[in-house]
């Protein structure tokens, strides 16, 4: 039997693990049943979780509203563990279930699409929030607590980081300094115990608390089965044999995890009998098992491997698809850590190169002339210019229309030389700011290109770049500052506006500016690059204001060279900095790096970058801006540009236009005034 069908097609099933249905493709795909996965993890790789974790997400997969499946009942997992007993279990199941609900409503708060009046409603389910602990409790020291927020919005207070969920104490606490989690801070207690004790014939009935849950964060409250299980030693006899591959009887027979513990003592052939009667209890079944138990190949449709590292002297956990049939999959290593929510994978850098079937696309691209658009190119293109008219009908009936036009921006007719003043304008400006002269297909302002700011200490590298990032603020485009190993306030004082040094007036302007910058600040520790490229993928996914369209336009990584003394980890691999570039690039994010021409990475910057701009002082002290390389040209493309800035507090100006009948404008813009052009040969002597 096909076992999830919709319109005559079959589905793919989200395991709801982050960063692992990236690495199936969007979830499992699940031909036929029975369908068997297989977990082999030692101590200390957290397979019990990760087993528990990818039991619940099928499960929840199963049992969402859209989703039409052959079952007339809700889906009832059942777990079985040799290893743990059933309360751990239980609690395990409810930590992680509560986290992610949290997690989740942080993100909706960040995006601001969380529309619920009822901000408590969370807390209010799972917590016993009759009364305050801390307030109640005469020997600790309480901290001042905004009693009636806590009362009234408690989802919120948790969701700005006010309150926390501490899983040792299985409590809400209000955050302190010093990061406690005892009494002396502790809010309300949980009401329940596990997952099923939220689930009393009322709810099972009604399904009001579900259908709020599924209704605001996509997740549910499953009645799971749990059951503690034993099997026989190797040696036992005939009949003791037949007893190793019977499963006590569950409910439902549908989805079906078991958790074993001494299993490398059994042979291949008990593997395939005990495999064989998973298969015939549950159409979905899940073997968790020990690190070097030998499994039957072809007996499991996906064989997942858990096991440690230690590099640098630090342990890290790994994921490795060793096998998968009839799915496709990312198969090979992949990093992934244990959060407060669970596991989440990191999935390799290799993946953020993979495009499913670019080759097919690459042959009809080669064999097109260089004029001549394909419709996809032709999408890429409607996509790039912001027109929503994109069809066949329209690529078909303009094709020799568009040719003419490609042919036309190789030489326009407006084409003129452009000039040091120019060219900067163009590469640090945001487009709005630039206007609309650019209007010829080979020549539109593009986004998602890769600036390198290269140059020594004291050269203006930084001021460059956080004009081009006010540029786009003035244009209510968000900028993502990447900080390496520094804090917050060390940035804030060199977060001054350029156009302000002018005459130092604040105007109301200002501070929508500022409210556009954000910062992702990266500590020295065992971060590694798969990790540090999957959570720059997601703060990118996160909007600022989902109704908006508000998402990061522009990112700036400063200080690069930190990466080749305090990331053991990031420094090194040629990849890294491509699968950054790439990603920009497939997002339409304009990527600024801040690199010290003294750095081991500034040669792979060099080579990769769209654009280069190298900074020194002349003679004088002045600051002294090459453009080494620039992605779109009007002049010959080998031409360098130079031009030195006579007073540097004068490069940037934000103007105000007045308007009668509605709100002011800001343009925001390089002075040419102080702009003295250079022409130079080459800038041979800067590399030196």
């Amino acid at each position: 039997m096909l076992l999830m069908l919709k319109n005559g097609t079959i589905q793919r099933i989200p395991t709801k693990i982050y960063g692992l249905d990236k690495l199936l493709y969007g979830g499992l795909d699940i031909i036929k049943t029975p369908f068997t996965i297989v977990i082999r993890g030692g101590a200390g790789t957290e397979s019990t979780l990760f087993g528990l974790q990818l039991m619940y997400g099928i499960a929840l997969s199963l049992n969402e509203d859209e989703r039409k499946t052959p079952f007339q009942h809700p889906i009832k997992p059942c777990f079985m563990t040799s290893c743990h007993r059933i309360k751990d279990i239980e609690t395990a199941m409810l930590d992680r279930f509560i986290s992610t609900c949290y997690y989740s409503l942080t993100k909706k708060f960040i995006e601001k699409s969380y529309k619920e009046p009822d901000l408590g409603f969370l807390t209010k389910t799972f917590f016993d929030t009759s009364s305050i602990v801390c307030a109640q409790n005469p020997t600790g020291k309480t901290p001042p607590l905004p009693i009636d927020k806590i009362k009234d919005i408690p989802d919120k207070l948790v969701a700005e980081s006010v309150m926390y969920y501490n899983n040792r104490t299985q409590a809400l606490h209000y955050r302190t300094e010093n990061s406690i989690a005892d009494l002396s801070n502790m809010i309300y207690r949980l009401s329940g115990d596990s997952i099923n004790s939220y689930l009393d014939e009322n709810e099972k009935k009604y399904g009001k608390i579900n259908n709020l849950l599924y209704r605001l964060l996509k997740t549910k409250l499953i009645e799971t089965e749990i059951k503690n299980i034993s099997l026989p030693k190797s040696t036992a006899t005939k009949e003791d044999y037949l007893s190793f591959s019977t499963i006590p009887d569950m409910e439902q027979d549908i989805l079906l995890a078991i958790e074993l513990d001494n299993t490398k003592q059994y042979s291949q052939k008990q593997w395939r009998e005990f495999i064989k009667k998973m298969k015939e209890k549950a159409e979905i079944s899940i073997l968790i098992v020990d690190d070097e138990t030998e499994i039957p190949a072809n007996d499991s449709d996906i064989l997942i491997d858990l096991y440690n590292k230690v590099r640098s002297g630090y342990v890290l956990h790994y994921l490795n698809l060793t096998h998968s049939s009839h799915q496709s999959s990312v198969l090979g290593e992949h990093q992934y850590k244990k959060r407060d929510f669970g596991i989440e994978v990191f999935p390799s850098l290799h993946t953020y190169f993979k495009k499913k079937k670019n080759f097919h696309r690459s042959l009809i691209y080669t064999h097109s002339s260089i004029i001549e658009d394909t419709f996809p190119q032709y999408l890429s293109r409607k996509a790039l210019l912001k027109q929503n008219d994109a069809s066949y009908e329209d690529f078909i009936n303009n094709r020799n229309k568009y040719i003419e036009d490609n042919l036309e921006a190789l030489h326009p007719t407006d084409n003129v030389q452009l000039i040091s003043y120019d060219i900067l304008k163009k590469i640090f400006l945001s487009r709005k700011a630039v206007g609309e002269i650019e209007n010829k297909n080979l020549y539109q302002n593009e986004t998602g290109l890769v600036t390198a700011i290269i140059g020594g200490g004291n050269t203006y590298k930084r001021y460059l770049t956080i004009g081009s990032a006010f540029s786009a603020a003035s244009n209510g485009e968000d900028t993502m500052i990447i900080v390496l190993n520094k804090e917050k306030h060390l940035i804030q004082k060199r977060m001054s506006c350029p156009a302000r040094m002018r005459d130092n007036i604040c105007k109301e302007h200002c501070k929508e500016c500022y409210n556009h910058f954000h910062l992702m600040s990266i500590y020295p520790e065992y971060i590694t690059q798969d990790e540090f490229i999957y959570m720059l993928g997601q703060r990118l996914k996160l909007a600022y204001d989902k109704e908006a369209k508000r998402t990061i336009k522009r990112i700036i990584i400063d200080d690069l060279q930190i990466l080749d003394y305090s990331f053991p980890l990031l420094e090194g691999e040629r990849d890294f900095l491509s699968a950054i570039m790439n990603i920009c690039r497939e997002k339409d994010i304009s990527l600024y790096i801040l690199c010290d021409k003294e750095a081991k990475s500034k040669e792979k910057l060099r080579a990769l970058a769209d654009n280069i701009v190298c900074t020194e002082k002349d003679e004088n002290g002045n600051p002294k801006i090459y453009v080494e390389r620039c992605s779109g040209y009007y002049n010959p493309p080998s031409k360098l540009y130079c031009g030195v800035v006579k007073k540097i507090d004068r490069l940037f100006e934000c103007n105000e236009q007045f308007h009668k009948n509605s709100e002011n404008t800001y343009s925001y813009t390089i002075n040419p005034v102080y702009l003295e052009d250079k022409t130079v040969p080459n800038i041979d002597h800067f590399w030196k």
